[in-house]
Protein backbone atom coordinates (compact mmCIF):
# COMPACT_ATOMS: atom_id res chain seq x y z
CA UNK A 1 0.00 0.00 0.00
CA UNK A 2 1.78 3.81 -0.64
CA UNK A 3 2.26 5.93 1.98
CA UNK A 4 -0.76 8.17 0.74
CA UNK A 5 -2.98 5.28 0.79
CA UNK A 6 -1.66 4.21 4.30
CA UNK A 7 -2.29 8.02 6.11
CA UNK A 8 -5.65 8.11 4.38
CA UNK A 9 -6.74 4.83 5.39
CA UNK A 10 -5.08 5.87 8.77
CA UNK A 11 -6.76 9.09 9.36
CA UNK A 12 -10.73 7.35 8.46
CA UNK A 13 -9.79 4.80 11.12
CA UNK A 14 -8.09 7.35 13.77
CA UNK A 15 -10.91 10.07 12.82
CA UNK A 16 -14.35 7.77 12.55
CA UNK A 17 -12.52 5.70 16.08
CA UNK A 18 -11.62 8.82 17.97
CA UNK A 19 -14.69 10.81 17.11
CA UNK A 20 -16.27 7.75 18.63
CA UNK A 21 -14.60 7.72 21.59
CA UNK A 22 -14.94 11.67 22.51
CA UNK A 23 -18.18 11.39 21.82
CA UNK A 24 -18.83 8.25 24.17
CA UNK A 25 -15.91 10.50 27.05
CA UNK A 26 -18.31 13.64 26.49
CA UNK A 27 -21.34 12.01 26.83
CA UNK A 28 -19.35 9.54 29.77
CA UNK A 29 -18.50 13.14 31.13
CA UNK A 30 -21.51 14.90 31.19
CA UNK A 31 -23.72 11.84 32.82
CA UNK A 32 -20.92 12.25 35.69
CA UNK A 33 -20.99 15.80 35.95
CA UNK A 34 -24.44 15.62 36.79
CA UNK A 35 -24.10 12.27 39.10
CA UNK A 36 -21.17 13.47 40.94
CA UNK A 37 -20.33 16.54 43.06
CA UNK A 38 -17.64 19.41 42.00
CA UNK A 39 -15.52 17.87 44.93
CA UNK A 40 -15.11 14.08 43.08
CA UNK A 41 -13.75 15.73 39.76
CA UNK A 42 -11.41 18.17 42.09
CA UNK A 43 -10.24 15.00 43.59
CA UNK A 44 -9.29 12.84 40.82
CA UNK A 45 -8.26 15.97 38.78
CA UNK A 46 -5.65 16.51 41.27
CA UNK A 47 -4.82 12.83 41.55
CA UNK A 48 -4.21 12.84 37.99
CA UNK A 49 -1.69 15.17 37.74
CA UNK A 50 0.49 13.34 39.52
CA UNK A 51 -0.16 9.91 37.58
CA UNK A 52 -0.36 11.98 34.29
CA UNK A 53 3.69 12.22 35.55
CA UNK A 54 4.42 8.96 36.73
CA UNK A 55 2.75 7.91 33.48
CA UNK A 56 5.45 9.60 31.40
CA UNK A 57 8.60 8.43 33.70
CA UNK A 58 7.33 5.09 32.99
CA UNK A 59 6.79 5.39 29.35
CA UNK A 60 10.69 7.51 29.01
CA UNK A 61 9.82 8.35 25.41
CA UNK A 62 10.57 4.78 24.14
CA UNK A 63 6.94 5.02 21.91
CA UNK A 64 8.24 7.87 19.89
CA UNK A 65 11.45 7.01 19.57
CA UNK A 66 10.29 3.07 18.39
CA UNK A 67 8.34 5.62 15.25
CA UNK A 68 11.67 7.79 14.87
CA UNK A 69 14.20 4.88 14.66
CA UNK A 70 14.66 3.41 11.46
CA UNK A 71 16.34 0.04 11.88
CA UNK A 72 14.95 -1.94 15.03
CA UNK A 73 16.22 -5.22 16.05
CA UNK A 74 13.77 -7.91 18.24
CA UNK A 75 16.85 -7.12 20.85
CA UNK A 76 16.06 -3.66 20.70
CA UNK A 77 12.39 -4.17 21.58
CA UNK A 78 12.75 -7.15 24.32
CA UNK A 79 15.21 -4.72 26.15
CA UNK A 80 13.22 -1.33 26.10
CA UNK A 81 10.25 -3.78 26.99
CA UNK A 82 11.81 -5.09 30.23
CA UNK A 83 13.45 -1.66 30.93
CA UNK A 84 10.08 0.03 30.15
CA UNK A 85 8.31 -3.04 33.00
CA UNK A 86 10.80 -2.19 35.33
CA UNK A 87 10.74 1.53 34.94
CA UNK A 88 6.86 1.42 35.67
CA UNK A 89 6.89 -0.96 38.49
CA UNK A 90 9.61 1.48 40.06
CA UNK A 91 7.39 4.71 39.59
CA UNK A 92 3.80 2.97 40.76
CA UNK A 93 6.06 2.11 44.09
CA UNK A 94 6.96 5.43 43.83
CA UNK A 95 3.87 7.22 44.01
CA UNK A 96 1.76 4.68 46.28
CA UNK A 97 4.47 5.39 49.43
CA UNK A 98 4.51 9.46 48.86
CA UNK A 99 1.02 10.10 48.40
CA UNK A 100 0.23 10.26 52.01
CA UNK A 101 3.13 13.40 51.43
CA UNK A 102 0.95 14.72 48.62
CA UNK A 103 -2.09 14.69 50.54
CA UNK A 104 -0.70 16.45 53.25
CA UNK A 105 0.49 19.07 51.64
CA UNK A 106 -2.65 19.94 49.20
CA UNK A 107 -4.34 19.12 52.64
CA UNK A 108 -6.95 17.11 50.90
CA UNK A 109 -7.05 13.94 53.05
CA UNK A 110 -8.77 11.97 50.61
CA UNK A 111 -6.27 12.21 47.75
CA UNK A 112 -3.82 9.75 49.62
CA UNK A 113 -6.41 6.69 48.96
CA UNK A 114 -7.74 7.79 45.48
CA UNK A 115 -3.71 8.18 44.10
CA UNK A 116 -2.50 4.53 45.51
CA UNK A 117 -5.47 2.77 43.87
CA UNK A 118 -5.28 5.26 40.68
CA UNK A 119 -1.25 4.56 40.59
CA UNK A 120 -2.02 0.97 38.99
CA UNK A 121 -2.54 2.79 35.75
CA UNK A 122 0.68 3.58 35.39
CA UNK A 123 2.08 -0.19 35.46
CA UNK A 124 0.23 -0.61 32.29
CA UNK A 125 1.90 2.06 31.10
CA UNK A 126 4.86 0.27 30.58
CA UNK A 127 3.69 -3.03 29.41
CA UNK A 128 2.30 -0.81 26.46
CA UNK A 129 4.86 0.99 25.27
CA UNK A 130 6.24 -1.57 23.27
CA UNK A 131 2.81 -2.38 21.50
CA UNK A 132 1.76 1.25 20.76
CA UNK A 133 5.30 1.88 19.17
CA UNK A 134 4.92 -0.69 16.86
CA UNK A 135 1.46 -0.56 15.60
CA UNK A 136 1.99 3.44 15.18
CA UNK A 137 5.13 3.22 13.33
CA UNK A 138 3.92 0.25 10.54
CA UNK A 139 0.65 2.34 10.51
CA UNK A 140 -1.62 -0.19 11.42
CA UNK A 141 -3.84 2.46 12.74
CA UNK A 142 -7.31 0.41 12.71
CA UNK A 143 -5.77 -1.90 14.95
CA UNK A 144 -4.28 0.99 17.04
CA UNK A 145 -7.44 2.56 16.89
CA UNK A 146 -9.77 -0.70 17.78
CA UNK A 147 -7.68 -0.81 21.15
CA UNK A 148 -8.54 2.63 22.38
CA UNK A 149 -11.65 2.67 21.34
CA UNK A 150 -12.72 -0.52 23.11
CA UNK A 151 -11.10 0.63 26.17
CA UNK A 152 -12.24 3.75 26.44
CA UNK A 153 -15.55 2.39 26.07
CA UNK A 154 -15.22 0.24 28.71
CA UNK A 155 -14.16 2.24 30.73
CA UNK A 156 -16.59 5.04 30.31
CA UNK A 157 -19.13 2.50 30.49
CA UNK A 158 -17.99 1.13 33.83
CA UNK A 159 -17.40 4.35 35.49
CA UNK A 160 -21.20 5.37 34.68
CA UNK A 161 -22.31 2.21 36.21
CA UNK A 162 -20.36 2.44 39.22
CA UNK A 163 -21.99 6.34 39.94
CA UNK A 164 -25.38 5.45 39.66
CA UNK A 165 -24.52 2.83 41.82
CA UNK A 166 -23.23 5.54 44.33
CA UNK A 167 -19.39 4.89 44.46
CA UNK A 168 -18.45 8.65 44.00
CA UNK A 169 -15.31 9.52 42.66
CA UNK A 170 -14.12 5.78 43.01
CA UNK A 171 -16.32 5.42 39.94
CA UNK A 172 -14.19 7.49 38.08
CA UNK A 173 -10.54 5.95 39.36
CA UNK A 174 -12.17 2.30 38.69
CA UNK A 175 -13.14 3.42 34.91
CA UNK A 176 -9.36 4.73 34.72
CA UNK A 177 -8.01 1.12 35.60
CA UNK A 178 -10.13 -0.76 33.03
CA UNK A 179 -9.40 1.22 30.80
CA UNK A 180 -5.58 1.42 31.04
CA UNK A 181 -5.59 -2.43 31.67
CA UNK A 182 -7.74 -3.35 29.03
CA UNK A 183 -5.77 -0.96 26.27
CA UNK A 184 -1.97 -2.82 27.56
CA UNK A 185 -3.86 -6.16 26.58
CA UNK A 186 -5.47 -5.30 23.27
CA UNK A 187 -2.06 -3.56 22.19
CA UNK A 188 0.13 -6.81 23.18
CA UNK A 189 -2.33 -8.96 21.70
CA UNK A 190 -2.43 -6.75 18.52
CA UNK A 191 1.16 -6.29 18.06
CA UNK A 192 2.91 -9.50 16.22
CA UNK A 193 5.50 -8.84 18.25
CA UNK A 194 5.69 -10.86 21.38
CA UNK A 195 8.92 -10.61 24.00
CA UNK A 196 11.70 -12.50 25.14
CA UNK A 197 13.10 -11.88 28.39
CA UNK A 198 16.93 -10.94 26.87
CA UNK A 199 18.27 -7.42 27.74
CA UNK A 200 21.22 -5.71 25.85
CA UNK A 201 22.52 -3.02 27.58
CA UNK A 202 24.05 -1.68 24.03
CA UNK A 203 20.50 -1.48 22.48
CA UNK A 204 19.00 0.65 25.88
CA UNK A 205 22.24 2.98 25.05
CA UNK A 206 20.96 3.06 21.14
CA UNK A 207 17.53 3.45 21.90
CA UNK A 208 18.04 6.24 24.91
CA UNK A 209 19.69 8.65 22.43
CA UNK A 210 15.99 8.91 20.16
CA UNK A 211 13.96 8.67 23.36
CA UNK A 212 15.42 10.84 25.92
CA UNK A 213 15.37 14.35 24.20
CA UNK A 214 11.73 13.15 23.84
CA UNK A 215 11.04 12.39 27.18
CA UNK A 216 12.58 15.87 28.11
CA UNK A 217 10.04 17.31 25.85
CA UNK A 218 7.20 15.31 27.62
CA UNK A 219 8.10 16.37 31.18
CA UNK A 220 8.73 19.96 30.61
CA UNK A 221 5.46 19.64 28.39
CA UNK A 222 3.60 17.72 31.45
CA UNK A 223 5.06 20.77 33.78
CA UNK A 224 3.90 23.81 31.42
CA UNK A 225 0.07 21.84 31.19
CA UNK A 226 -0.19 20.85 34.81
CA UNK A 227 0.61 24.01 36.61
CA UNK A 228 -2.42 25.30 36.58
CA UNK A 229 -4.53 22.75 38.19
CA UNK A 230 -1.93 22.17 40.32
CA UNK A 231 -1.48 25.47 41.46
CA UNK A 232 -5.67 25.54 41.66
CA UNK A 233 -5.22 22.76 43.88
CA UNK A 234 -3.08 23.79 46.37
CA UNK A 235 -3.88 27.38 46.78
CA UNK A 236 -7.83 27.72 45.47
CA UNK A 237 -8.71 24.09 46.94
CA UNK A 238 -9.85 20.88 45.15
CA UNK A 239 -13.41 21.91 44.72
CA UNK A 240 -12.50 25.29 42.48
CA UNK A 241 -10.03 22.99 40.59
CA UNK A 242 -13.54 20.63 39.92
CA UNK A 243 -15.37 23.47 37.83
CA UNK A 244 -11.59 24.33 35.70
CA UNK A 245 -11.68 20.43 34.81
CA UNK A 246 -14.75 19.70 34.43
CA UNK A 247 -14.64 23.43 31.90
CA UNK A 248 -11.41 21.64 30.84
CA UNK A 249 -12.99 17.85 29.95
CA UNK A 250 -15.70 19.53 27.61
CA UNK A 251 -13.65 21.60 25.47
CA UNK A 252 -9.83 21.77 25.41
CA UNK A 253 -9.61 17.85 26.64
CA UNK A 254 -11.30 15.95 24.34
CA UNK A 255 -10.67 17.83 21.34
CA UNK A 256 -7.03 18.23 21.85
CA UNK A 257 -6.75 14.40 22.55
CA UNK A 258 -8.41 13.86 19.21
CA UNK A 259 -6.31 16.05 17.62
CA UNK A 260 -3.42 14.62 19.02
CA UNK A 261 -4.17 11.28 17.89
CA UNK A 262 -5.47 12.50 14.35
CA UNK A 263 -1.33 13.32 14.57
CA UNK A 264 -0.12 10.86 15.45
CA UNK A 265 -1.21 9.61 11.71
CA UNK A 266 0.79 12.13 10.04
CA UNK A 267 4.11 11.61 12.45
CA UNK A 268 5.15 8.34 10.61
CA UNK A 269 4.07 9.82 7.50
CA UNK A 270 6.29 13.13 8.11
CA UNK A 271 8.93 10.80 9.34
CA UNK A 272 8.57 8.58 5.93
CA UNK A 273 8.13 11.93 3.70
CA UNK A 274 11.27 12.93 5.43
CA UNK A 275 12.93 10.15 4.80
CA UNK A 276 12.59 10.31 1.09
CA UNK A 277 14.00 13.71 0.62
CA UNK A 278 10.12 14.87 0.28
CA UNK A 279 8.84 18.19 1.26
CA UNK A 280 6.52 18.68 4.13
CA UNK A 281 4.82 21.81 3.56
CA UNK A 282 1.79 20.18 1.59
CA UNK A 283 0.99 17.64 3.63
CA UNK A 284 1.53 19.49 6.82
CA UNK A 285 -1.28 22.22 5.32
CA UNK A 286 -3.57 19.52 3.91
CA UNK A 287 -3.56 18.35 7.75
CA UNK A 288 -3.84 21.64 8.97
CA UNK A 289 -6.82 22.19 7.23
CA UNK A 290 -8.44 19.13 8.20
CA UNK A 291 -8.11 19.90 11.62
CA UNK A 292 -8.97 23.68 11.41
CA UNK A 293 -12.82 22.81 9.05
CA UNK A 294 -13.94 20.73 12.22
CA UNK A 295 -12.32 22.04 15.18
CA UNK A 296 -12.76 25.92 14.75
CA UNK A 297 -16.68 26.09 14.13
CA UNK A 298 -17.58 23.56 16.68
CA UNK A 299 -15.04 25.51 19.47
CA UNK A 300 -16.69 29.13 18.21
CA UNK A 301 -20.07 27.48 18.32
CA UNK A 302 -19.44 26.40 21.87
CA UNK A 303 -18.67 29.54 22.96
CA UNK A 304 -22.02 31.03 21.27
CA UNK A 305 -24.28 28.13 23.29
CA UNK A 306 -21.78 27.90 26.43
CA UNK A 307 -24.54 29.25 28.79
CA UNK A 308 -27.31 27.08 27.54
CA UNK A 309 -24.97 24.35 26.73
CA UNK A 310 -24.10 24.33 31.08
CA UNK A 311 -27.04 24.77 32.29
CA UNK A 312 -28.95 22.24 30.14
CA UNK A 313 -26.09 19.69 29.55
CA UNK A 314 -24.36 20.05 32.95
CA UNK A 315 -26.57 21.52 35.12
CA UNK A 316 -27.23 25.22 36.44
CA UNK A 317 -24.65 23.57 39.23
CA UNK A 318 -21.83 24.45 37.10
CA UNK A 319 -22.13 27.69 35.93
CA UNK A 320 -19.39 29.30 37.84
CA UNK A 321 -17.18 27.60 35.10
CA UNK A 322 -18.77 29.41 32.01
CA UNK A 323 -16.09 31.61 31.77
CA UNK A 324 -13.20 29.12 32.06
CA UNK A 325 -15.03 27.37 29.28
CA UNK A 326 -14.98 29.78 26.80
CA UNK A 327 -11.31 30.86 27.35
CA UNK A 328 -10.38 26.89 26.80
CA UNK A 329 -12.76 27.01 23.42
CA UNK A 330 -10.40 29.82 22.11
CA UNK A 331 -7.25 28.05 23.54
CA UNK A 332 -8.41 24.79 21.96
CA UNK A 333 -8.41 26.57 18.22
CA UNK A 334 -4.80 28.06 19.38
CA UNK A 335 -3.45 24.43 20.15
CA UNK A 336 -5.25 22.77 17.56
CA UNK A 337 -3.81 24.53 14.56
CA UNK A 338 -0.29 24.39 15.85
CA UNK A 339 0.08 21.01 17.50
CA UNK A 340 1.22 19.54 13.96
CA UNK A 341 4.35 21.58 14.00
CA UNK A 342 6.36 19.64 17.25
CA UNK A 343 5.72 16.40 14.59
CA UNK A 344 7.49 18.23 11.67
CA UNK A 345 10.44 19.49 13.79
CA UNK A 346 10.65 15.57 15.16
CA UNK A 347 10.53 14.28 12.12
CA UNK A 348 13.44 16.53 10.92
CA UNK A 349 15.05 15.50 14.39
CA UNK A 350 14.60 18.89 15.62
CA UNK A 351 14.45 17.23 18.97
CA UNK A 352 16.93 19.81 20.84
CA UNK A 353 14.58 22.69 19.31
CA UNK A 354 11.44 21.52 20.83
CA UNK A 355 13.58 20.79 24.24
CA UNK A 356 14.04 24.15 24.23
CA UNK A 357 10.99 25.80 23.18
CA UNK A 358 9.70 22.76 26.04
CA UNK A 359 12.05 24.41 28.63
CA UNK A 360 10.80 28.25 28.55
CA UNK A 361 7.49 26.90 28.81
CA UNK A 362 7.86 25.06 31.39
CA UNK A 363 9.22 28.31 33.11
CA UNK A 364 6.69 30.54 31.87
CA UNK A 365 3.32 28.55 32.42
CA UNK A 366 3.71 28.15 36.10
CA UNK A 367 4.82 31.76 36.84
CA UNK A 368 2.40 32.74 34.58
CA UNK A 369 -0.41 31.10 36.85
CA UNK A 370 1.28 31.64 40.24
CA UNK A 371 0.50 35.32 39.28
CA UNK A 372 -2.99 34.50 38.30
CA UNK A 373 -4.24 32.81 41.05
CA UNK A 374 -4.91 35.31 42.59
CA UNK A 375 -7.92 36.00 40.24
CA UNK A 376 -9.17 32.91 41.02
CA UNK A 377 -9.78 30.11 37.97
CA UNK A 378 -10.86 32.89 35.72
CA UNK A 379 -7.20 34.05 35.89
CA UNK A 380 -5.40 30.98 36.08
CA UNK A 381 -7.76 30.25 33.00
CA UNK A 382 -6.85 33.82 31.16
CA UNK A 383 -3.25 33.81 32.10
CA UNK A 384 -2.67 30.48 30.20
CA UNK A 385 -4.38 31.50 26.88
CA UNK A 386 -2.29 34.83 26.73
CA UNK A 387 1.15 33.14 27.20
CA UNK A 388 0.02 30.02 25.30
CA UNK A 389 -0.77 32.68 22.68
CA UNK A 390 3.03 34.25 22.76
CA UNK A 391 4.06 30.76 22.69
CA UNK A 392 2.12 29.39 19.92
CA UNK A 393 3.19 32.30 17.65
CA UNK A 394 6.82 31.44 18.57
CA UNK A 395 6.29 27.68 17.85
CA UNK A 396 4.81 29.00 14.24
CA UNK A 397 8.19 30.70 13.42
CA UNK A 398 10.03 27.56 14.04
CA UNK A 399 8.33 25.44 11.88
CA UNK A 400 7.02 27.42 9.18
CA UNK A 401 10.69 28.55 8.44
CA UNK A 402 11.37 24.53 8.77
CA UNK A 403 8.78 24.17 6.24
CA UNK A 404 10.06 27.51 3.85
CA UNK A 405 6.13 28.17 4.14
CA UNK A 406 5.21 31.65 4.39
CA UNK A 407 2.02 32.76 6.99
CA UNK A 408 0.00 33.96 4.15
CA UNK A 409 -0.21 30.74 2.17
CA UNK A 410 -0.74 28.79 5.05
CA UNK A 411 -3.11 30.99 6.53
CA UNK A 412 -5.04 30.66 2.85
CA UNK A 413 -4.79 26.66 3.50
CA UNK A 414 -7.24 27.84 6.40
CA UNK A 415 -9.11 30.34 4.75
CA UNK A 416 -12.58 28.43 4.06
CA UNK A 417 -12.47 27.17 7.88
CA UNK A 418 -12.17 30.79 8.85
CA UNK A 419 -14.68 32.27 6.76
CA UNK A 420 -17.31 29.89 7.18
CA UNK A 421 -16.81 29.82 10.89
CA UNK A 422 -18.05 33.59 10.87
CA UNK A 423 -20.51 32.97 8.19
CA UNK A 424 -21.79 30.74 10.99
CA UNK A 425 -21.19 32.51 13.69
CA UNK A 426 -22.97 35.48 12.27
CA UNK A 427 -26.43 33.71 11.50
CA UNK A 428 -26.29 31.83 14.85
CA UNK A 429 -26.36 35.40 16.60
CA UNK A 430 -29.02 36.85 14.04
CA UNK A 431 -30.84 33.73 14.85
CA UNK A 432 -31.20 33.25 18.24
CA UNK A 433 -31.87 37.08 18.30
CA UNK A 434 -34.69 36.42 16.09
CA UNK A 435 -35.92 34.54 18.17
CA UNK A 436 -35.87 36.03 20.94
CA UNK A 437 -37.87 38.83 19.18
CA UNK A 438 -41.03 36.15 18.58
CA UNK A 439 -41.18 34.44 21.35
CA UNK A 440 -39.02 33.03 24.31
CA UNK A 441 -37.76 29.79 23.61
CA UNK A 442 -36.90 27.29 26.64
CA UNK A 443 -33.39 27.18 27.20
CA UNK A 444 -33.45 23.70 25.69
CA UNK A 445 -35.44 24.39 22.73
CA UNK A 446 -32.87 27.66 21.91
CA UNK A 447 -29.76 25.34 22.82
CA UNK A 448 -30.39 22.53 20.00
CA UNK A 449 -32.37 24.89 17.51
CA UNK A 450 -28.53 27.07 17.75
CA UNK A 451 -26.65 24.15 17.39
CA UNK A 452 -28.61 22.99 14.40
CA UNK A 453 -28.77 26.49 13.03
CA UNK A 454 -24.93 26.70 13.07
CA UNK A 455 -24.39 23.36 11.60
CA UNK A 456 -26.88 24.18 8.04
CA UNK A 457 -25.20 27.45 7.67
CA UNK A 458 -21.52 26.20 8.18
CA UNK A 459 -22.20 23.23 6.02
CA UNK A 460 -23.81 24.82 3.38
CA UNK A 461 -21.49 27.96 3.24
CA UNK A 462 -19.04 25.42 2.41
CA UNK A 463 -20.84 23.41 0.13
CA UNK A 464 -22.09 26.87 -2.33
CA UNK A 465 -19.35 29.60 -1.80
CA UNK A 466 -16.02 26.98 -1.15
CA UNK A 467 -16.22 24.49 -3.91
CA UNK A 468 -12.81 23.75 -3.40
CA UNK A 469 -12.54 22.36 -0.27
CA UNK A 470 -15.72 20.24 -1.44
CA UNK A 471 -13.30 18.70 -3.49
CA UNK A 472 -10.63 18.15 -1.70
CA UNK A 473 -13.24 16.00 0.75
CA UNK A 474 -14.39 14.29 -1.83
CA UNK A 475 -11.42 13.56 -2.94
CA UNK A 476 -10.13 11.87 0.44
CA UNK A 477 -13.55 9.94 0.52
CA UNK A 478 -12.82 8.57 -3.01
CA UNK A 479 -9.06 7.48 -1.50
CA UNK A 480 -10.46 6.06 1.38
CA UNK A 481 -12.57 4.02 -0.59
CA UNK A 482 -10.50 2.96 -2.75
Amino acid sequence: MSLKKQTITGFLWVASTRMASRAVTITATIVLARLLSTDDFGLLATALIFLAFSEIVGELGVTTAIIQKKELSKLDLDTIFIFSIVLSLSTFGALFFISPIISAFLDAPALSSVIQLAALSVIFTGIRAVSVGLLTKEMLFKKRSSVDFFSIVSGGVLAISLAYSGFGVWSLVWGRILQSSLGAGLAFYHTPWKPSFRFSFSSLKSMMNFSLPNFGSQILYFLSEKSGPFIIAKMLGVNLLGYYTIAMNTSYGPMHQLVNTIYQVCFPMFCKLEQKSTPLDRAFCKVSFIVAFFVVPSMVGLIIVADDFIRVVLTPKWLPSLFVLRVFCVLTIITSLSAAIPHVLLARHKQYAMLRFDMVCAVVFPAAALVAVAYGIDGVAVAFLVVRSMMVAYLYRLGLFELKLSVKDYLWSLEPAITGTAFMAMFVIAFQHSIALVAEPSVTVGLFGSCAAGLLSYVAFVYFCRPAAVREFRSIAQNMRA
